[in-house]
């Protein structure tokens, strides 16, 4: 069902956002081919959101009606973003409710699974996770973050 709901903010943000950003971003309406896609994992992995304790979350202020005054336009997750204040504390509390050994927040960044731009809620802790910086096999956030611009 969160894919389904995903699926369609994504569809609904970058369709009614304008077809420009389709027309210089093609991949994105490309699936990937059947022999490059991963089976669900049956259990959490290292370095991904426990979809039991991260299922997501959407953002209720986010509609169909008022996306031209929310999701597309320049700038506005920055108006929604929610302090440190609060994301350091709810890192604090899922990286024990993820069993992670290393309780050092700074080696996490509180990262949304549904984001922001996509229409993710902000501040609900179902669409926020601690994500580790460094991950075996090289996957974690630092590595991820780089990759954002090319979408």
């Amino acid at each position: 069902m969160m894919r389904f709901a995903i699926g369609l903010i994504l569809g609904l943000a970058l369709g009614a956002c304008g077809e420009s950003y389709l027309a210089d971003h093609p991949h994105l309406l490309t699936p990937a081919p059947a022999s490059s896609r991963a089976a669900a994992p049956s259990a959490p992995v290292a370095g991904l959101p426990n979809p039991r304790l991260t299922p997501g979350a959407l953002n209720p202020d986010v509609t169909q009606a008022n996306i031209d005054s929310t999701i597309c336009v320049r700038g506005w997750t920055r108006t929604i973003r929610p302090p440190e204040r609060y994301t350091e504390r709810l890192k604090r509390r899922q990286i024990r409710e993820y069993g992670y050994a290393d309780r050092r927040l700074s080696h996490y960044e509180e990262d949304h699974l549904i984001s922001l731009e996509l229409g993710g809620s902000p501040t609900d802790p179902r669409n926020l996770w601690p994500e580790p910086h460094h991950v075996a096999g090289g996957w974690g956030s630092f590595t991820k973050d780089r990759l954002k611009p090319l979408i």
